[in-house]
């Protein structure tokens, strides 16, 4: 089926990522068939899509409610998988994971519908391997939230075929999304390795003491996603209120690209920058401008 006829669409894993395209579907009038077996998941979807819609309604004309009967959930992807025209998995960032779930939707799927996986840096080529028709298997890694956010970045992997990338480019250029086709995979894509490249050399010049943090506050002249530097929610990384997010977020970006920000971990630990940053905090806080960078999606 061509991309812009599509209109049913499995939904399979309903975390934030999978959610934010939930409501994505709805509003284009497609019908979503959603999976996630985690406890509450179903409550947690349909809360999302409800906080989500008025946004959207910014956006383009929508009804006053999201389109609840367009909507089912299902705890067993497969059972989410009748009648789909196209599959957007989202389940979490691991590649275990990820391998054997796209297996187990690749078995019971006609070997022409697409499936697209929102990894923001995995390969798509160790994800396929189990497939037994990973011709039919690519990346959709959107950007967060996707429900605000049009980017798409498409990749195939070795065996991904050329027609579902251009179902999937089809696909999302029809619910108004603006695709990209990454002619190579990578791991991190190309956005997300730009912008760790950026963190780096924004705490590189922190810690060789070239400026202050209020001073490589990039988001101020950087329009975008670009602009996620220093400031905001990364310059409140404080060791003791705010170290896991900030490891976690390092950890994440390594796993990625090891190779990129192979320097990294020890630019983010320097007690310079913990700091600065803390100093940084305690000004913003009195001149009441905290925001974080959630609100400015």
């Amino acid at each position: 089926m061509a991309g812009g006829n599509i209109r049913r669409v499995a939904a399979i894993g309903t975390g934030t990522i999978g959610a934010s395209w939930t409501a994505v579907f709805l509003a284009r009038g497609l019908t979503v068939a959603a999976s996630d077996p985690a406890p509450g998941a179903e409550t947690f979807l349909r809360g999302f899509v409800a906080a989500a819609w008025p946004s959207l309604a910014r956006l383009s004309p929508l009804p006053a409610e999201p389109p609840w009967t367009a909507l089912n959930f299902h705890t067993e992807p497969e059972t989410a998988l009748a009648g789909a025209e196209f599959v957007q998995e989202s389940a979490p960032e691991r590649e275990d994971l990820k391998r054997a779930l796209l297996a187990r939707l690749d078995a019971v799927l006609d070997p022409e519908i697409a499936i697209a996986s929102s990894s923001s840096g995995l390969l798509m080529s160790r994800m396929q391997i189990d497939c037994r028709h990973p011709e039919r298997c690519v990346i959709g890694h959107p950007f967060n939230p996707p429900h605000l956010v049009p980017l798409v970045e498409v990749v195939g992997g070795e065996k991904t075929g050329r027609e579902a990338i251009e179902r999937a480019l089809a696909f999302y250029t029809a619910i108004g999304k603006r695709p990209i086709h990454i002619w190579r995979e990578v791991p991190g894509h190309v956005a997300n390795r730009l912008q760790a490249a950026l963190w780096r050399e924004a705490l590189h010049l922190l810690a060789e003491g070239v400026a202050s943090v209020a001073d490589i506050a990039i988001r101020r002249s950087v329009p975008g996603r670009a602009a996620l530097c220093l400031d905001g929610a990364a310059s409140d990384f404080s060791p003791r209120r705010r170290g896991r997010r900030h490891r976690s977020f390092l950890r994440a970006i390594r796993r990625a690209d090891g190779e990129l920000v192979g320097d990294f971990g020890k630019s983010g630990a320097d007690p310079r920058i913990a700091r600065a940053s803390r100093q940084r905090h305690c000004r913003r806080n009195r001149r009441a401008r905290y925001r974080r960078v959630g609100s400015l999606a």
